[in-house]
């Protein structure tokens, strides 16, 4: 449902308010993890094709 961006801190959201709410434990913990420096592969984290 969610999907980091190339942007630090900027990610895109797909779905909908129920998804949002259901969901939101699961984002919790990949941000926890994140903050803590575990390893959170992403999949198919797109190549940047612009300069700026």
């Amino acid at each position: 449902m969610w999907k980091p961006t190339q942007q630090e801190s900027h990610w895109f959201h797909g779905g909908n308010l129920h998804q949002s709410r259901h969901y939101s434990l699961y984002l919790s913990l990949h941000l926890k993890a994140r903050y803590e420096n575990l390893p959170t592969p992403v999949y198919a984290l797109q190549e940047v094709h612009h300069l700026q």
